[in-house]
């Protein structure tokens, strides 16, 4: 079963998919949709350990 948020990843990648008529999209092209969708890098100081 996939979470509410994978699932809203998922659709936006169909829909990107459909929109610039391509069948694999690149690592690119999915950081995209991530960003498109939301997504942030968290800053350093949220990261475990500093890493």
């Amino acid at each position: 079963m996939y979470s509410d948020d994978e699932l809203r990843f998922l659709r936006a990648v169909d829909a990107y998919k459909a929109k610039n008529r391509v069948k694999f999209p690149t690592a690119v092209d999915l950081l995209r949709v991530a960003v498109s969708i939301g997504y942030r890098l968290p800053d350093e100081t949220s990261l475990v350990g500093g890493v």
